[in-house]
């Protein structure tokens, strides 16, 4: 049976031994520390935006308690805005993961150089994903907080001259 899987300086597999192999094993080790610590990160963001939509449930619950003026509109708005981001970070969308079943064959038929490159790469992709699902939710969550934010200062704003009047 040939082989598909070639080491990364394109010569045959079967070719490299020893400490390429274990340089390969590093890699791959910290590949895998790296991902687990971007999956703890995509849940701490999850946390975070629950939080967001929580707070901005509450925050939009007490602004409308008052009578609803103009101004008080908007700081209404701006947490519905702040609500939305948080959801959007909440929102389950579909994680890249390595499909080990498409190259089972082929992995069981090379070498144990080109298995471990092979499933190095599958892990290097789906830790690129995992960074680039992260960086997105984290912008979200800035604009949530950040609108969130300026509500409560609107809202404080507004109920303060209301009092003053």
């Amino acid at each position: 049976m040939e082989q598909n899987l070639r080491s990364p300086d394109g010569s045959a597999a079967n070719e490299v031994e020893g400490p390429p192999l274990k340089q390969l094993a590093l890699i791959n080790d910290e590949v895998l520390r790296e991902l687990q610590a971007a999956s703890s990160r995509h849940d701490s963001l999850r946390t975070r935006a629950t939080i967001l939509v929580t707070a901005a449930g509450v925050l939009a619950t007490l602004t409308t308690s008052n009578m609803l003026t103009p101004y008080l509109a908007i700081a209404v708005a701006l947490t519905v805005l702040s609500g939305i981001f948080g959801m959007l970070a909440i929102w389950p969308r579909k994680r890249h993961v390595a499909n080990p079943s498409k190259s089972f064959n082929e992995r069981l038929s090379a070498d144990i150089y080109s298995t471990l490159y092979s499933i190095t790469v599958d892990n290097r992709e789906e830790l690129r994903a995992t960074f680039e699902q992260n960086d997105k939710v984290s912008g979200w969550l800035r604009l949530g907080f950040l609108l969130l934010l300026a509500s409560w200062a609107a809202t404080s704003i507004v109920i303060g001259i209301r009092t003053l009047t």
